[in-house]
Parts: C-alpha cells; structure tokens; sequence
C-alpha cells in the first residue's frame, strides 16, 4: 500500500490512476491464499515440545537417508530407507531394485522393534538338570556332565540333552582329559538324546560333553 500512496497524486490523473491499479492488481497477485492453518502452521524447526522435526532429522535418526514409500514400482535405491505400508516398518534397501514389497532378497527390516527382536533372538542361556545350554541363533550348544559309575567297567548309557536339534546330525565331542573317557564315545540317538559308551572297563567316569548342532 506504501506503493500505491507514493503513487497518487493529489489530483489523480488519468496515468497516476492507472499506475495505481496496476500496482494494487501486483499486490494482490502476491497475497496468501486462505486456507486452514493446522497446529504445525508457522512454528519454529526444532526437538523441543511445540517445534516441527526437520525431514532431514529422520535420516540422522535411521543412519541412512530415508527415500519414501516402498510399495510401489520406483526404483529403490540400495543404502537408503523406505517405508512398507504392509509391514508398518522401515527397510533398508541392500540391492537396487523396482519391486513394490519388502522381498527378503531385497530388503532387510531396520525398524526399532525388529531390532529389538533380532537382539532378543541373539542368544538364549539356560541351566537345567540335563545340563547347560545356550542359543545364538539357529545355532544350539549343550554342555552336559555325566557322573557314571559301572562296577563291571564297560557300559552303554542313554543321556537326555537340554535343547532338542533339527536333526541328529549334531556333533558330541567327549572330554578327552583323561585316559578313560578316551574310550568312550558319544554318539546321537534321537534329536535330544546322546549315546555314552565305554570300551575302556571304566567303573568310574565323569564325562563332560559338548554338543553342537541346528535347533
């Protein structure tokens, strides 16, 4: 309005008119349209209660840059984050692709509570009667002490594991500290159960077993 006030003269001509217009027609060709101002509306960027998170802050936040909506056919970008509708989580793209779902092949699932579930999944410890045992993964080791006494020395006996293994195509290694358990093998007989036999005429014998195999 400063404009238009400079521009009129205090006896309006036809030319300091139509300068006048023109300059009120630029005006209000640079005005704000109306529209309905959220909560958000005009607030300052920044981490504290009633600021707005600048979008590159999510990328700070995941560690790589986050690139949109996975389902859908664009081009994903390896190294860069994207969000599955389906999953409700975010992935990393680990080879570039077109693919609209989150194919394993492609993506890998980097959302907190994923995290949290491989962590959790990491390694499982317990300690029982049949022995100790411990779980990293798909991957289960049993260590387990028998305390045998057998008057008439050589003996065959059936131990119980604590894990339960996909297969008995696990391994059991003996404790070979002394000469009498380097007669005695172990040996599976079912997904959790081993063989203990001494061809040695033990009476006596502490075997201390380590057994690895697939849960």
């Amino acid at each position: 309005m400063k404009k238009i006030l400079k521009t009129l003269d205090p006896i309006l001509g036809k030319t300091a008119f139509s300068k006048a217009m023109q300059l009120i027609y630029e005006d209000f060709g640079k005005k704000e349209n109306s529209f309905v101002k959220n909560t958000a509306f005009n607030k300052n960027f920044g981490i504290s209660t009633g600021q707005i998170l600048e979008g590159a802050k999510l990328a700070e936040t995941l560690g790589i840059e986050y690139s949109g909506i996975l389902n859908n056919t664009t081009a994903k970008v390896a190294g860069k984050a994207y969000y599955c509708t389906a999953n409700k989580s975010i992935f990393k793209c680990t080879r570039n692709t077109s693919i609209n779902y989150a194919d394993a092949g492609y993506f890998v699932a980097i959302s907190n509570d994923d995290l949290l579930g491989k962590l959790e999944n990491l390694g499982k410890f317990n300690s029982d009667s049949k022995g100790t045992s411990f779980v990293i993964g798909d991957l289960g080791v049993c260590l387990c002490k028998y305390n045998i006494s057998n008057p008439n020395g050589q003996f065959q006996l059936d131990c119980d594991l604590p894990l339960v293994y996909k297969d008995t195509n696990f391994i059991a290694l003996m404790n070979s500290d002394s000469e009498v358990s380097r007669h005695t093998i172990a040996v599976p007989i079912g997904k959790n159960a081993i063989r203990l036999t001494n061809f040695g005429g033990a009476k006596q014998l502490i075997a201390n077993v380590i057994v690895l195999g697939r849960i």
